[in-house]
């Protein structure tokens, strides 16, 4: 198909047939993704058809999390307490530890990125830690509380007390 043959009704039908993915678009009418980037710019409704091609698309994935939630399926749980619930406490646990304490790092920090975010995280707390008291004397800043997986068997608290 020629860029001459297409049409913006085309245009829009490629959105909504592939939930307002430009590349499979682009793929499927035989142009690139910037063409369809340009159909957008030129013509207001594509650009509106691909938003509510996005909407949609997102509202069956809500539909799809909800379903698993109800079937008690844990990483469904857990996503909806860590984003939604968040403002009830739910939320993952964030130890960044006090690299000056004896016997070095208890992590792995050879990707170079996660070392920087954690030099980074652990100067932000670090500066921060004096004011407000998160340091504790293990030197490690909690910086969230957590939320673990339930435990399948009842296996009794082992954990000591602070």
């Amino acid at each position: 198909m020629t860029t001459r043959e297409l049409t913006p009704s085309l245009i829009a039908q490629a959105l909504i047939k592939y939930s307002g993915d430009r590349g499979k678009a682009a793929d499927a009418l035989g142009i690139t993704y910037h063409a369809i980037m340009g159909w957008e710019r030129a013509y207001e409704e594509i650009r509106y058809v691909r938003e509510e091609a996005r909407e949609r698309l997102i509202d069956f994935a809500e539909d799809g999390l909800l379903t698993s939630v109800k079937a008690n399926k844990w990483p469904a749980v857990q996503f909806v307490l860590t984003t939604v619930g968040r403002t009830r406490g739910y939320a993952p646990t964030l130890v960044v530890e006090n690299t000056n304490v004896k016997g070095g790092s208890l992590y792995d920090l050879s990707d170079p990125s996660v070392r920087a975010a954690a030099i980074a995280l652990a100067d932000a707390v670090e500066n921060t830690s004096s004011s407000n008291g998160a340091e504790n004397n293990k030197g490690e800043v909690e910086v969230l509380p957590a939320l673990n997986a339930p435990e399948s068997q009842d296996s009794g608290d082992t954990r000591e007390a602070n």
